[in-house]
């Protein structure tokens, strides 16, 4: 109603103020006006804070002693509802208590805005943290093989929200694992971890972009596979962009930005970008900073992370230490512990004598059943070191293509033409690929003798000690060790 309305109250007092301002002993009724909000006022009789929620305006002051208002003004009358007394008040007075009280009320809202968003946002934490706790059980339970209680937790964590739990059913519905296979429920799920920003979803979606890419050569599909991989905080899918970028898969050919993703991926958890920076950091000196780097990570069971820390103790010349992690890491199944081993026997690093071929290459046929690329780029390089190109080309340009630039040695040992396999070379030596660097030394042995020593101190630094020493050797005819000991101690 309009007497109920803050601005009816306070025009009404300018107006009739005005009025008798305007006509001196001007008369009219008195106005009662309820207050839209009650305000509290100190009684200046009884000495207590009052709630006042009624005015009266009396014309010319008639209702108020002499001396307390201008003669011809309204005043403003409020009754004590505890003494009965009245209360002389000015139109700011009435207008700061109306403020006050609409201030408070503000206050109290907002205060209960953000108590809610805080309730809120404490429900949705909760929420996640107990959805991230039934995704840690069914991601775990998925590893021991009890498909019914990962399902159970899985279907939890999905409920509260979790998009990688979502993505988890939807391999489960498709593999038949826990649940009835069902396809159309599987991809389902998936749209809807997609939907959700599940990051593993985003990564897996990618690399099937790209495993179609591989088989087909569609660029749209590689393209795609980047997008996914760009989008995905997946610590691997960072990783596979530093591959991609170092070797130019569709992308432009950065090494500065490679670098930078493989940290980007180490330091998140990728557990093959810790693999791969720690040998980088061995090959480059660091090999007790490469420790504490893998130190880092939580899991330091985790079978692929005993394997890194055990060939990275090679380089701190910790044989025994070396040894015992990779024997860990294989009997627990790591294929990157097969593939350190095969580089050992290959290279010769606990001999320092003529390479084990047939050694490296059991080695490597492992880590390549376990699914490692980098055995595939080593197996590919021990078949055409005896001499099988049939097998070996295919398995190389397969890893070429994936951006191991590894793979180009092999690629470039059988290129026809010269200049297309020192391009190659200069590819695999540049990600410190040891064979490739021996093989830099002797294309430079007899133009460039800087140039032939710089690459075999490079190889030599990078695990070909043996080689190294033996190129040098005979191309300036030094004697044994010229770059250090032929094994690890």
């Amino acid at each position: 109603m309009k007497q109920n309305n803050k601005t009816y109250v306070l025009d009404t007092i300018r107006e009739k103020r005005k009025q008798a301002a305007q006509q001196p002993g001007s008369y009219f009724e008195p106005i009662r006006l309820h207050l839209p909000d009650k305000i509290t006022l100190r009684c200046a009789h009884c000495r207590h804070n009052q709630k006042i929620g009624e005015l009266m305006l009396y014309p010319n002051g008639g209702m108020m002693a002499d001396g307390e208002l201008p003669a011809d003004d309204v005043s403003i009358i409020a009754n004590c509802p505890v003494c009965g007394s009245r209360m002389a008040l000015s139109a700011g007075t009435v207008k700061k208590g109306m403020a006050a009280k609409g201030e408070m009320i503000r206050t109290l809202v907002v205060l209960f805005l953000v108590l809610l968003v805080a309730l809120v946002g404490g429900g949705t934490l909760l929420l996640r943290t107990q959805g991230q706790k039934y995704y840690q059980q069914g991601t775990e339970a998925l590893e021991d093989g009890d498909y019914e209680a990962a399902v159970e937790a899985l279907l939890q964590a999905h409920k509260l929200g979790n998009a990688d739990a979502t993505y988890r059913l939807s391999q489960c519905y498709r593999t038949g694992s826990g649940v009835p296979a069902d396809e159309e429920r599987a991809d389902e799920m998936l749209a809807q971890a997609l939907d959700r920003g599940s990051d593993r979803a985003l990564y897996e979606v990618g690399m099937a972009c790209f495993e179609d890419y591989i088989a087909t050569g569609s660029e749209d599909s590689l393209a795609e596979c980047i997008e996914y991989l760009e989008q995905s905080k997946e610590p691997d899918a960072a990783y596979q962009r530093s591959l991609f970028t170092r070797a130019g898969v569709g992308v432009t050919p950065d090494a500065s930005q490679a670098d930078a993703l493989l940290k980007e991926a180490a330091q998140d958890g990728s557990v093959a970008a810790l693999n791969d920076l720690a040998v980088q950091m061995a090959g480059s000196g660091q090999a007790e900073e490469a420790l504490e780097v893998l130190r880092s990570y939580p899991d330091q069971e985790d079978p692929d992370i005993l394997a890194a820390k055990g060939y990275v103790s090679l380089f701190c010349e910790d044989s025994d230490e070396g040894t015992a992690l990779l024997d860990q890491a294989v009997a627990k199944g790591s294929a990157w512990a097969s593939y350190y081993w095969g580089l050992i026997y290959y290279n010769s690093l606990l001999t320092g004598a003529e390479r084990d071929i047939n050694g490296a290459l059991n080695y490597f046929q492992q880590a390549v059943n376990g699914g490692s690329y980098r055995g595939k780029c080593e197996l590919a390089l021990c078949l055409a070191v005896l001499g099988d190109n049939e097998r070996a080309q295919p398995m190389a340009q397969d890893c070429y293509n994936r951006g191991y630039l590894e793979a180009a040695c092999v690629l470039g040992n059988a290129a026809g033409d010269e200049t297309r396999r020192l391009d190659y070379m200069k590819q695999a030596a540049s990600v410190n690929y040891a064979p490739a660097e021996i093989w830099m030394a002797w294309y430079y042995s007899s133009s460039d003798a800087e140039q032939c020593e710089w690459y075999l101190q490079r190889a030599y630094a990078h695990g070909a000690r043996y080689e190294a020493n033996l190129a040098a050797q005979n191309y300036f005819g030094v004697g044994a060790d010229y770059f250090g000991p032929g094994y690890v101690n």
